[in-house]
């Protein structure tokens, strides 16, 4: 994994005509891109045309990113823009040709099935998270529980037991751990107050970021599940 300094860098150098710097950081971009983009289409082909396009905006507009360590949110922004327009070309597309209802009944199995299996990924990397925390940092809580909630990630309660939003199958891996921490460390104190963001910061040194990021992507789900809705696309 490429640590923040290091893209930084690297999205420095490439602004700057290096391109040995550009296809280092293309590179780690793409695979980064291609798990994240699959969570949001469920499609091999779609996820591949969708980051083959990413990565060329990318290249067309990279000098004009003005600050480098949010290369991450600037990019899946991108990301996000694409997958709003495939959804839109991929309902337009079943509204000419499916007029058949069983095959319609049919797609819309295959695609449960499918998130199903991302919904099930997320769980198992939630408890894998849970548990590597609670062996570095000795937050103990009792259970995990998930649900789709409307206003926020996540949610730590009295009883020690932790609410996952069902919705972070949508975010990038490092986004999710920062989440599970975030809310584990309540253990240790419930206010959000100098001591908690200390906690915070010895291991997120940068959770200002973050903490925008996921005020970014908030809005950016929300948009994208507006949109299926309307369109008729789950």
């Amino acid at each position: 994994m490429v640590k923040k300094d290091t893209y930084i860098e690297l999205a420095k150098q490439a602004q700057l005509g290096d391109k040995d710097a550009l296809e280092r950081l293309a590179k780690v971009a793409r695979e980064r891109l291609r798990v994240h983009v699959y969570r949001l289409v469920l499609a091999d082909d779609a996820t591949e045309d969708i980051v083959q396009e990413c990565m060329i905006e990318m290249f067309k507009i990279l000098e004009k990113l003005k600050r480098t360590d949010r290369f991450w949110s600037w990019l899946y922004g991108i990301a996000h823009n694409k997958i709003l327009h495939y959804r839109r070309t991929e309902w337009r597309e079943k509204t000419m040709s499916m007029t058949d209802g069983r095959h319609r009944n049919v797609q819309e199995d295959k695609q449960e099935v499918l998130e199903n299996l991302i919904s099930q990924e997320l769980k198992q990397l939630v408890h894998l998270i849970a548990r590597n925390i609670q062996e570095q940092f000795n937050f103990r809580i009792n259970k995990i529980y998930f649900r789709k909630m409307k206003s926020k990630w996540g949610s730590y309660s009295s009883k020690r037991n932790l609410t996952i939003n069902t919705l972070l199958k949508y975010l990038p891996e490092k986004l999710i751990e920062y989440v599970i921490f975030h809310e584990m460390a309540h253990t240790r104190e419930r206010k959000h107050n100098e001591r908690f963001w200390n906690m915070i910061a010895k291991k997120f040194q940068d959770c200002q970021t973050m903490e925008k990021d996921l005020l970014v992507y908030w809005f950016l789900v929300q948009k994208i599940l507006t949109n299926s809705n309307v369109l008729g696309v789950r």
